[in-house]
This record gives structure tokens, sequence and C-alpha cells, in this order.
């Protein structure tokens, strides 16, 4: 098995790309398609059983689908007969492929390289043949004369993507007037044609009940937000107050868009197609009315949520970023509940609802379980560490006033230090992460002092922490001396309790070993190293 992804911003054509690739495969005889979400597993394991080549593609592959691709890879790992093919889409090789997926595929022994991506480029090379073999197509196909339209010049602010020189080909035959000059320019009139679209299927299925076009774009705002299914269309649409309250026109809409509206086939999902417009549209719609935004959220199950939030963080891509990052920030802060799906998202992704989650971590009535993050999120996820850091700083905050002078206050106030300090050396605050961590083991040092069966493993615990940051520092001696107290703890410790305490005291022995080598005393170091073996 191998694993090869297809990188590039929204409009480049990763989609197009993947569809054409499988299908040419498929003409050659492998056994190609795309991945649905939530596939059974009885349908996965069958795959694994296909004896021609297989090429599964995985679109979306950063939009929290981390579960399903591994699933995937487990179950045609070992596939018979020819080679199998993980075809990967995503906008970036960021934190979903190298602090996740790669990390799980390698931990499965399953190939994982480092840079597996063929970034596709933000600008077309040839953006001019692109337009023109664009137009050529559309007017062929709609029986008109090949227009000879120059190409607008690109955008102030970036460059034409691959689909914005596709959608502004079909314009020129299509539409009456000048092409836009802007990328908002061109979703917004694309927009004009979708709506006049419904509007045309709303007149000849309903009469003259034609909505009006801001209605049918807080609609259109309303499904792409939540990209529900079928069966849950109904329930988002009821979220849009410029429905009338008689339910009447609510109902038409709802037979309308879920006639006009493409399935996606890996979820079943809807949505305003291509992204780029669906999204502009949704951030516009929004960006006027946020109270609808977080009525949405509110009232949306937990598919919708986690769409949602992939649907504004890539539409910071596509749209004003500072737009949608007002738009993420009201939503963790009014939604209740809505940082679970948030933080899977930005976990994967980062995008704006990381800043909105450290916001969230910062404010004073915060609802994050600030002591949980502190401690459970991983170290070294590079996505991830402002959040770590703020969620340890605001525990450290919170006890800092507080007072130590009984035992559980006490104790409490050492275990937040003593996590504060690992996040700020994670962040590179070596100085500051050395002296909260002093702090934290002179606390720990006084409870082992006053009830050593309880603290004892924390004080040797802390210690250990504490050498690391002083070798960090430069302090060698110290960090010598500090090592050697925490081994000698963890021994005593270990010799009392070996099944709870040996682990502790060989990895003490190893950094004991490491700081031993460093002042010189490679004997020592040695005979260390082999009894921490």
């Amino acid at each position: 098995m191998k694993v090869r992804i297809v990188t590039g911003p929204g409009g480049a054509g990763k989609t197009h790309l993947l569809a054409e690739l499988t299908a040419q495969l498929a003409a050659d005889g492998w056994y190609t398609g795309f991945l649905r979400d939530e596939l059974p597993q009885a349908s996965l394991d069958w795959l694994g059983t296909v004896v021609a080549p297989v090429a599964i593609a995985v679109d979306y592959a950063e939009a929290a689908r981390e579960a399903d691709i591994l699933r995937l890879a487990r179950a045609v790992r070992d596939k018979p007969g020819g080679p199998a093919r993980l075809l990967l889409g995503a906008r970036a090789l960021s934190a979903w492929w190298s602090e996740d997926v790669r990390p799980a595929l390698r931990d499965d022994g399953l190939p994982a390289p480092a840079n597996p991506a063929v970034e596709l480029p933000v600008r077309h090379p040839s953006p001019a043949r692109v337009f023109r073999r664009a137009q050529t197509a559309f007017a062929t196909a709609a029986r008109r004369t090949n227009p000879s339209t120059p190409l607008p010049p690109p955008p102030t602010h970036g460059s034409w993507t691959t689909l914005d020189l596709v959608m502004l080909a079909w314009l020129d035959v299509h539409a009456d007037g000048g092409l836009p000059t802007s990328r908002p320019a061109l979703y917004d009139e694309i927009l004009t044609h979708e709506l006049g679209y419904w509007t045309r299927a709303f007149r000849r299925r309903f009469g003259e009940r034609v909505p009006a076009t801001s209605v049918l774009r807080a609609a259109g705002a309303s499904v792409t937000l939540l990209a529900p299914t079928a069966a849950r269309l109904g329930a988002a649409l009821e979220q849009v107050a410029a429905l009338d309250q008689a339910g009447q026109q609510r109902s038409e809409i709802h037979k309308i868009i879920g006639r006009m509206l493409p399935v996606d086939p890996a979820d079943g999902s809807l949505a305003i197609r291509p992204d780029p417009v669906g999204d502009h549209l949704a951030v516009s719609v929004f960006r006027a009315d946020q109270a609808a935004l977080v009525r949405h959220l509110t009232h949306a199950d937990e598919q919708e949520r986690l769409r949602a939030c992939v649907t504004l963080s890539r539409a910071a891509d596509d749209t004003t970023p500072d737009a949608v990052q007002d738009l993420a920030d009201a939503a963790v802060a009014q939604v209740d509940g809505l940082w679970r799906p948030a933080l899977t998202v930005a976990t994967a992704q980062g995008g704006p609802f990381l800043p909105a989650l450290v916001r969230l971590a910062q404010s004073p009535a915060t609802p994050l379980p600030l002591a949980d993050l502190a401690r459970d999120l991983p170290l070294g996820h590079a996505t991830l560490r402002p959040l770590a850091l703020a969620a340890a700083l605001h525990v450290n905050n919170e006890g800092a006033g507080a007072t130590t002078a009984d035992e559980q206050s006490a104790a409490a106030r050492a275990q937040a230090l003593g996590i504060y300090a690992i996040r700020l050396a994670d962040a590179g605050r070596r100085l500051e992460a050395l002296h909260t961590a002093q702090k934290a083991a002179d606390l720990y040092r006084q409870l082992a002092d006053a009830n050593p069966a309880a603290f004892l493993p924390n004080l040797a615990g802390s210690l250990n922490t504490l050498a690391a940051f002083l070798s960090n520092a430069g302090q060698r001696p110290e960090a010598l001396h500090t090592a050697q107290e925490s081994a000698n703890l963890r021994r005593q410790l270990a010799d009392a309790n070996p099944a709870a305490f040996l682990p502790d005291l060989a990895i003490s022995l190893n950094n004991l070993a490491i700081f031993l080598a460093d002042a010189g005393q490679r004997p020592e170091a040695l005979h260390t190293a082999q009894e921490s073996a």
C-alpha cells in the first residue's frame, strides 16, 4: 500500500484531478472510487479481498476524516493480488497529516512518508490557455459562437484559481456584460445565476409565489453552513427567519432546494457548490447577521456542527479572513458545546477556530475544561500549542491567589505549576519554564516533608522535569544534582513497590545518564545507562 496526497488551494482542481485519475485507472482494470464517510467495516474488509489493483480517493482528507483514512489503510494493507493506493486530496499538508494520520500509520507499520504530497500551484501555469479552452467547450455545448473576450487581469489580491478561470469562461458564454475583476465579484455573479435557476424552477413548480432573492440567499447560506443530509434539510431551514411563519414558503423552498442541490456521495450532505461560491454566500449572509449563525449552530446536530466548523475553516482561505474569524469567535463564545467540534477541526487544520478557542480559554467564565486541556493536549503538537499554553496559564493564574495552607490546595497548586512549566517549555520559553518548574518542585518538597507517602512520587517527578529545564538553561551542575536526587527518590519508591515505580526509576536513570555524560563522567554515565536499560 502507498499513499499520495494532492494539495492545493480551493479551486486548484484537486477533486477534478482525483476523479480523472481514478477514471483512467478504472479503464486500465483498477477497482477505483471515492471513499464515503463512515463506510461500514464490512465494506472496507471486502475492499481488502479485491484481487485487482485498488485505488481509493479520499477528498477533503483534512476535514476530520482521520478515522476513515486509518480504517481504509488497515483494510487494504495486506490485500492479495495487485497493489493498493490511497489518493488523498487536501488543501494543505498540515497537522491532520503530520500530527495525526502519519504517526498512526507508522504505529501500525504502514507506509507513511514525511512528504507524500503533489502540490498544485496556486496559479495555473497557463491561465489564458485554460480560459480559452473552457470558452470553447462551453460555447460548443451551448451551440453559440465562441467569444473572443480576453482573460481579465488577475485580482488585485491573489490570482485566479483554475476553478475561477472555468467560471469566468462560463460567464463569458452565458452572461451579458463585462467579466468580474475580483473573486468576490465573480462568486456573486455565479450566485446570481444559481439563484436565478432556483427562481425559474420555483416558478415552474409553484407559479408566481417566488421568494425574494434575500430569502433564497438566506436559505442557501443555511444549507451551505450546515451541509445537512436530505433528511435534515427541513430542520436547517426552520432556522431561516426570513421564511414566512405559516411554513408554506419554507415547505416549497425545501422541495426546490432538495431537487436543485447536488448530494455529496461521500456523506450525503447538501450544499451550494463549488465550495468557494457557497462559502462566499455563507460568510456574506452570516457576517451581516451573526445572531442567525448562532441560532443555526444552536439547533444543529453534532455532524452539522462539525461540518459548519469545516465550512468556516475552509472559507477563511476563500473569502475575507477577518470576517470568518469574527464568525468563529462568535460561534464558540455563544453556542454551548461548539468548542468540541471546533477543537476537532482546529486540531486537524488550524484555521480560525484555533485563535477563537484560545480567546475562549482566556475569558473569565470559559466553558472549556481548561485543566483537562492543559494536561491532555499532546506535547509537540504545533497547531494546538497556543491553546494548551493558554489553558495552562489560565489554570495557573486561577490558583496563584489561592491559599496553599491546606494540603489539597497546595497539591492542586503544585500540579498546575508543573503543567504550566511543561507548556512553557514546549512553547520555547525556557527561562520561564525553569522558574515555574522550580516553584512546583519547592511546593512538592514541602508537601513531601509533611506527607512522604502521598507526595514523594510527585516530588521525584517534578525534580526529574526540573533537571531537564536546568540542563536546557545551561546549568549543568545543578541539573546533575537534581537528576541524582530524583533517581534516589525513585529508587526508594521502587524498592518498596517495584510494580508501581520501576518504570519511573528507569526514566530518571536514563536522564541521569545523559547529565552524567554531559558532565564528562563517562564511566558513571555508562553504568547508569546500563542500569536504566
